[in-house]
């Protein structure tokens, strides 16, 4: 029963739902990056031992995989999520260390004393799957942002094959250039994600792809591994060479990396 003179109900507003937009991709990886670091205590008359251990991981989608990128914004704020699928896992991915150049030293007046040896290192095989994730948020520390210029980086996760053995373990590289903060580059010491690399995408590229448009893209990797330069380029992008080794401890890695990316629509 309603009484003469009472205040209508009040009534709650529903707050609008997120927005979702889903751009459907087609992407085709191809790619390699092989590290070679030298080891070297070898001396005119004391024991030691010198080699070089090399490193190499090589990967391809071997075809057009499926991704989807959304993007789920809040209305009214002007900030959005970005999130990509992973592709399913196919073509392949390798990964082989080796050791050359070996060399040894011993005394020259005593008996010789046993070296331990070089590494032993193996080979694997496995399968890839990519996608792409959001890069840092230019002036932000949060995962809301406006969609404008907002960087997307290519991901490349191995799956199956074995894991280095620790003598021969590949290496985690540091990365210098632009896009690089949340950048990685491994030659993939075990399975799961080996490589996050700069695309010079964002997500306004992507979510404006039309039909027949593709969007291509070479990653080129070269310098050493404390702090390797990356540089993004148009096909079909400058040949990386491995660099000297000069001194024991010196590790240098060079890589190239080819995008193509496609409406699926």
């Amino acid at each position: 029963m309603a009484y003469a003179g009472a205040a209508p109900a009040a009534t709650t507003k529903k707050p609008a739902a997120p927005k979702v937009k889903v751009a459907k991709l087609q992407i085709d990886v191809a790619g390699f990056f092989e590290a070679r670091e030298l080891h070297d205590t070898t001396s005119d008359c004391f024991p030691g031992e010198r080699w070089i251990k090399t490193n190499s991981y090589s990967f391809e989608t071997g075809r057009f995989v499926d991704i989807n990128v959304r993007n789920i914004s809040l209305p009214g704020t002007g900030q959005s999520v970005v999130t990509s699928s992973l592709s399913r896992s196919g073509g392949s991915a390798r990964t082989k260390g080796s050791i050359s150049d070996y060399d040894s030293t011993n005394h020259c007046d005593r008996p010789a004393e046993k070296l331990e040896g070089p590494p032993t290192c193996s080979a694997s095989r496995g399968k890839t799957s990519v996608a792409l994730t959001p890069g840092e948020i230019p002036g932000s520390d949060d995962e809301l942002a406006p969609l404008k210029g907002r960087p997307l980086l290519l991901s490349v996760r191995r799956s199956g094959g074995g894991t280095d053995p620790l003598r021969c373990a590949g290496q985690v590289v540091g990365l210098s250039g632009v896009d690089t903060e949340l950048a990685a580059i491994t030659t993939s010491v075990a399975p799961g994600v080996a490589a996050v690399l700069p695309a010079n995408l964002d997500a306004v590229k992507v979510f404006a792809i039309r039909r027949n448009q593709r969007i291509r893209r070479v990653v080129t990797v070269q310098g050493p591994c404390s702090k390797a330069a990356v540089r993004v380029s148009r096909p079909p992008g400058p040949t990386p060479s491995p660099g000297p080794l000069n001194a024991d401890g010196d590790c240098r890695i060079f890589g190239k990396v080819v995008i193509t990316i496609r409406s699926r629509r």
